[in-house]
């Protein structure tokens, strides 16, 4: 007899931001039902907070058009702010801190 899952037949809502393909006809949610954040609305969407320091200090001025090399490059970013704590406790920190 197969395990019955406790929220089966329950929405699972997935919060998206307003970008283009998030809107898009051809993406099948399947299950999921998208929750479209307000336009220009980045302080709802805490990931903004960790994309800031990336993009100014490990990202800027770096250019490429091979996805693999921006791939590795993501990881060797990711990885160094990890390494300091005071700054992602910082990025991370929320109003309610």
């Amino acid at each position: 007899m197969a395990e019955e899952v406790p929220d089966q037949g329950k929405p699972i809502w997935l919060v998206v931001d307003n970008a283009s393909w998030h809107h898009s006809k051809a993406l099948d949610w399947h299950h999921i039902k998208p929750l479209h954040l307000p336009p220009y609305s980045p302080d709802f969407n805490p990931i903004e907070r960790l994309w800031q320091p990336l993009k100014s200090q490990y990202l800027a001025g770096f250019v490429t058009k091979r996805s693999e090399e921006l791939a590795d490059k993501l990881e060797v970013s990711i990885k160094q702010l990890l390494s300091l704590p005071e700054t992602l406790k910082s990025v991370c920190r929320t109003h309610s801190d």
